[in-house]
């Protein structure tokens, strides 16, 4: 017992003589990462800048004359969409001037810019007896109702529809795309809307005639897409990175870092691709059991945005947040141990208690937390360094 005691205080000796020799250098750039001032970090995609829904509308007020049988003219009237940044949320279509002697020879396509497709409407109103539609405005928003199928057609908000008939296909002359692709506008939810947008109006029986007199328009409401926070995470003396939970969370009273909803988990690689709620203030921890953890701070998260590359700091075997002298405690009377005697001795996973282990804890000895910098991208092997003491 006796040689053990003094096996301890010699370990804890050469412990406190490192720790001299720490404080008394300068730092290095392998030990932590380095905190700067305060910084926002922007989203990778500047197109993606935008925060919030916003509606922006595109028209094209040129006439659409639809003959008695056939493609409309033009065909297709179009609408090109720039400058918009962020994806779609919810898409509304609104037609002018609708007129026809029987409307349901109107079948109508609309095309994205990425060939999305749906049809806004086919074949309705009454198959007999019905009359004709004149100068209506046809909006057509997925929260409307369905467009009526054996009732006469005017003015209204509608969802599009498709009404079956046998006197006529849905099928559209070239250059119209075939077939659909979907059968809302919800179906555009998502997609970066510039670019051109495109309108087919065909006439699928003949004998009657009619126009969209005042053209067509877009209502467009963007924003964020699902924002994902992407980067990795280190520890410091291992090459296997595996099992660091990464997640938003808050800092408690005592300002110590915790998770507000379920973290995802790194691989060996220590790579991780975290999705969160969209735009807004976000804290992002990272978390390894005897490790201390690393927080960052980023403001309105839109798209992708990619973290600096952390390193986490060996040496928390009590899991308190603080490298202390209970960690030396706890590696003095391990040291040597081979398999680890003590698993929470065994910082750097290798299996045994040793100088590795000793020289983390000694090294980093008063931190309590691993610094994580959003101002400053780490490169390959090499940290920047400042800790919390």
């Amino acid at each position: 017992m006796q040689a053990r005691g003094l096996l301890l205080l010699s370990l804890l000796a050469l412990a406190l003589i490192g720790l001299v020799v720490f404080l008394d250098r300068p730092v290095a750039l392998a030990d932590v990462a380095v905190t700067a001032g305060p910084s926002t970090l922007q989203p990778a995609n500047p197109a993606l800048r935008q925060l919030g829904a916003a509606t922006s509308s595109f028209a094209n007020t040129t006439p659409i004359a639809i003959p008695q049988a056939g493609a409309a003219s033009p065909y297709p009237s179009t609408i090109t969409v720039t400058g918009v940044s962020g994806v779609i949320t919810r898409l509304v279509v609104k037609l002018f001037g609708v007129s026809h002697t029987y409307p349901r020879d109107i079948d109508i396509k609309l095309v994205a810019p990425d060939g999305r497709r749906i049809l806004l409407m086919s074949d309705a109103g009454p198959a007999q007896g019905g009359t004709s539609v004149i100068n209506a405005t046809l909006t057509f928003d997925d929260a409307g109702a369905p467009l009526p199928c054996a009732a006469n057609l005017g003015s209204g908000v509608y969802h599009p529809t498709n009404c079956e008939d046998n006197q006529g296909g849905d099928e559209f002359p070239p250059p119209a795309p075939s077939g659909v692709s979907g059968d809302s506008l919800g179906h555009f939810v998502g997609l970066n809307p510039n670019g051109v947008w495109s309108l087919f109006i065909q006439d699928d029986s003949s004998g009657d005639q009619g126009a969209v007199q005042s053209g067509w328009q877009l209502d467009l409401t963007v924003g964020c897409p699902p924002s994902v926070f992407r980067g990795e995470v280190q520890l410091q003396a291992r090459t296997d990175y595996s099992g660091t939970q990464v997640g938003p969370g808050r800092l408690r009273p005592d300002g110590k870092f915790e998770f507000t909803s379920a973290p995802v988990t790194t691989g060996p690689d220590g790579k991780f691709d975290l999705t969160v709620n969209g735009p807004g203030a976000y804290i992002i921890g990272a978390v390894h059991s005897k490790y201390l953890p690393a927080h960052v701070a980023v403001n309105n998260p839109c798209g992708v945005v990619t973290l600096p590359t952390v390193r986490l700091l060996g040496g928390d075997t009590d899991g308190d947040g603080l490298i202390g002298i209970a960690d030396l405690v706890r590696l003095g009377i391990n040291y040597g141990t081979n398999p680890a005697s003590d698993p929470l001795a065994d910082i750097d996973g290798n299996g045994r208690v040793d100088i590795a282990d000793l020289t983390m804890v000694g090294s980093n000895y008063g931190l309590s937390e691993t610094p994580w910098s959003l101002s400053a991208q780490t490169e390959a092997g090499s940290e920047s360094s400042h800790g919390q003491r």
